[in-house]
């Protein structure tokens, strides 16, 4: 399978919780060059497991009508000529990729790990969005967005805090907003449990900027339930 997810849809395999295997560096090189982005594996993509059950939660993200095609979103090497399709979404990757750039499903499915995630995101994001998807990936629960009573999954993290600022430091060559990702890991911890707590982490936090008193990190409040 040469496909390597990105953006949106390594975004809903993330809130899968499916099992993730760190690729090492070398072998993720290797899956980048040979990684594609057709109209075929858009189709693929549209039809695994997690893709299906997700559907939904992906529409409105994507701020999809039912009857739409949600883009997919895959990630190709730097070299790869521009191509532009219906439905599809090239995101072209420098190579050579940094350790634990590429993450693996138990069936093969390669996708940019939550920490090369989160780096990508920070380019386009608020601070304070950005508190939000990394509060997400390194808490213990996964909304459902197309839920209206706002369920949400009970589930392990797929990222922390630490391993995020690890892989940062490692990315010097990378493109991405350090100041707002550092901001952001100096305001946010891991564990977040609801999104109610997820939501008043992250205002405490960034209360600073907005003329309040804030507070420098959660640890330094009460756990919220």
């Amino acid at each position: 399978m040469s496909i390597v997810l990105c953006d949106l849809d390594a975004w809903t395999l993330f809130a899968s919780r499916a099992p993730l295997r760190r690729v090492p560096k070398e072998e993720a090189d290797r899956a980048l060059e040979r990684a594609t982005c057709t109209t075929a594996d858009a189709a693929l993509v549209r039809d695994l497991p997690w893709r299906r059950e997700l559907d939904g939660h992906v529409r409105v993200l994507a701020g999809a009508a039912p009857e739409d095609d949600v883009p997919v979103h895959l990630a190709v090497s730097e070299g790869k000529a521009r191509h532009r399709a219906k439905g599809l979404v090239a995101h072209r990757m420098a190579m050579p990729l940094a350790e634990g750039s590429l993450c693996s499903t138990e069936q093969g499915v390669l996708t940019v790990s939550p920490e090369l995630y989160v780096l990508m995101r920070s380019r386009i994001l608020s601070p304070a969005s950005l508190a939000v998807v990394v509060s997400l990936l390194c808490g213990r629960y996964s909304p459902r967005f197309d839920d209206p009573s706002g369920t949400s999954v009970q589930c392990e993290p797929v990222a922390s805090v630490a391993s995020i600022r690890s892989f940062a430091k490692t990315c010097e060559g990378l493109w991405f907003s350090r100041t707002n990702v550092c901001r952001v890991l100096d305001c946010v911890a891991d564990g977040s449990r609801s999104p109610m707590e997820t939501a008043l982490n992250v205002l405490l936090a960034f209360l600073r900027a907005t003329a309040g008193t804030g507070c420098p990190s959660r640890h330094s409040t009460a756990r919220f339930t």
